[in-house]
Order: structure tokens, then C-alpha cells, then sequence
């Protein structure tokens, strides 16, 4: 068994199979269970309550007024990686660093960044419907997320759901081959679609830990939205890169967002991205 600086396992407990693959190709969403070892869990849920207690955390959590009708506040936070050893080795040298690899074959891997969620019980609160796509400043089509639970997820409560085969169109498709209103928007949002829209083949599980989700990053979702939670959900997703990855310094979203130039430049100076450029700097770390 190979550990980490860290002395925690790296590999997954088992490899992803060719159905597994021949679904996220299909469907732009596949579950893969039982990859991430126990022995992770305890030292991440460790690391989210680090990194909600660091002051120079990256954090977007609901707004007092919405948090009062919602029941509390959902945190969203970015870049743990940068702050917390423990991110930091999930991302570049773990489990889920292995299956982006696996997944980006003969590839140069980058590490783009982290996402984390944290949905405290009575929170009546999620992700609308989007594509991650529109908030990149990407242009190319190699690239795994990974969604790492560090709690038990019920589908009916919290989970995520995917639009099956939304990756495949631009627009967002019902079963008939028909637009759904607000499907489609060059910035990412889908407010005009329900929370349950009719029409559309959607996908969603009981999720354990030690299970990840994995999605291609035009496959529409939304997260536990409206649904409100019993249980405490902690999860943090995974951004990964592969060979055809280049900045698009047109587009508005990650990295060019101010609030993240100013985070890479307090670390790396001299750090800048130019139109067309591979994501290989110190801020995008090649995977071990």
C-alpha cells in the first residue's frame, strides 16, 4: 500500500470498471462506490472544520436574510487546498487524484481547484441547475469532477441529480428531443427550470461513504435544492484538467474571478494567465 506525506492510503480501494466509464460517457454521470478508504473520512471532516475556522478561507455562504428563511446558512467555499495539508493531499495525491488519472489516461493531470459544501440539518437550501462549464475560463473538453461525500447523502434530502445525457447537447433536452425553457444560458443559469422538471431523464442516489460521483462538465445538476436535511452533509468536489484545457481570458469565471486573482497573487506574485495558455503553473499543481 502507497501513503502520503500525510500516511494515509493513496490508491482506491478499487479501480473504476468499463461500465462505469461507458455510463459517464452515456449519461455524463456515473456513481462509483466503494473507492475512498475509511481511514480518509475522520481526517477530512477534521479539515472542513479547520478551514470554516481559518480566517482567510474562501468562503460564500447564504446571506442572513436568506439564511432565516432557509433555516441557516449552507457554506461554499473554495480553495481549502491552499490552506488545509489535508485538502491539499486529497487533491494532488490520494484516492481520487488516482481516478482522475485513470480517467484522463496518458494524460498531464492538473489540479484546478476545490469546492467545498456544508448543508447543516434543517437547511432548506442547494444549487439551482447549471452547467459548471459556464463558470470556467476553460476552453477544451478533458476534465473530471469528482464529488467526495464525508457524510452518508440521501437522494430524497440532499444529494445531487443529473439531467441524463445533458452533457451530449448545448441546449438543455427533454425525452422528445424538446428545448426546455431556460435550459440554456451563456452565463450558467437555469432559474426557469423546476426543481423536478417533467419531461427529463434525471438520475440521483443514496450515497455512502467512501462513494464519489463523478460528472463531465457540461452534464446539468442541481444540489439538494429546496430539499430540506435531516443530517449534517459535508463534501468537498474536485476539479481535475487534462491535456486540452487552455485559458479563455474572454469568459468571467474560475480563475478570473477577482476574489481568486487576489488569492493566487498573495501566494504567487508573479502569477498570470495568458489567452490560449496550458493551466501548468505553481497554482494548477501537476497530480503525483
Amino acid at each position: 500500500m502507497t501513503l502520503n506525506n500525510l500516511g494515509l492510503p493513496v490508491e482506491p480501494l478499487r479501480q473504476v470498471t468499463d461500465e462505469e466509464r461507458d455510463a459517464l460517457a452515456t449519461d455524463g454521470v456515473v456513481i462509483v462506490r466503494g473507492v475512498l478508504p475509511d481511514e480518509w473520512i475522520e481526517p477530512l471532516r477534521g479539515a472542513v472544520d479547520d478551514l470554516l475556522a481559518h480566517p482567510d478561507y474562501l468562503e460564500r455562504g447564504s446571506t442572513p436574510e436568506s439564511a432565516a428563511v432557509m433555516g441557516g446558512t449552507m457554506v461554499n467555499g473554495f480553495m481549502g487546498w491552499m490552506l488545509n495539508d489535508v485538502f491539499e493531499a486529497l487533491a494532488t495525491h490520494s484516492p481520487a487524484s488516482e481516478i482522475a488519472k485513470q480517467l484522463l489516461p496518458g494524460q498531464s493531470v492538473q489540479y484546478f481547484y476545490d469546492q467545498m459544501f456544508v448543508k447543516r440539518p434543517g437547511v432548506d437550501s442547494g444549487t439551482p441547475w447549471h452547467r459548471d462549464r459556464n463558470y470556467y475560463a476553460i476552453n477544451g473538453k478533458d476534465f473530471v469532477s469528482i464529488w467526495v461525500p464525508f457524510d452518508p447523502v440521501l437522494s430524497h434530502e440532499t444529494a445531487l441529480t443529473y439531467i441524463k445525457g445533458s452533457h451530449l447537447h448545448e441546449d438543455v433536452l427533454d425525452q422528445s428531443g424538446n428545448v426546455i425553457k431556460g435550459g440554456h444560458s451563456p452565463v450558467g443559469f437555469f432559474g426557469e427550470m423546476d426543481s423536478e422538471p417533467e419531461g427529463v431523464d434525471t438520475v440521483s442516489w443514496d450515497i455512502n461513504i467512501g462513494d464519489v460521483v463523478i460528472h463531465d462538465l457540461n452534464t446539468v445538476h442541481m444540489g439538494g435544492f429546496g430539499r430540506t436535511n435531516t443530517a449534517l452533509r459535508r463534501a468537498v468536489a474536485l476539479r481535475y484538467l487534462g491535456d486540452d484545457i487552455r485559458f479563455n481570458e474572454s469568459l468571467p469565471g474560475i480563475p478570473n474571478m477577482p476574489e481568486l486573482l487576489d488569492r493566487y497573487r498573495t501566494r504567487w506574485p508573479e502569477f498570470q494567465m495568458i489567452d490560449g495558455q496550458k493551466y501548468d503553473s505553481e497554482a494548477f499543481p501537476l497530480v503525483k
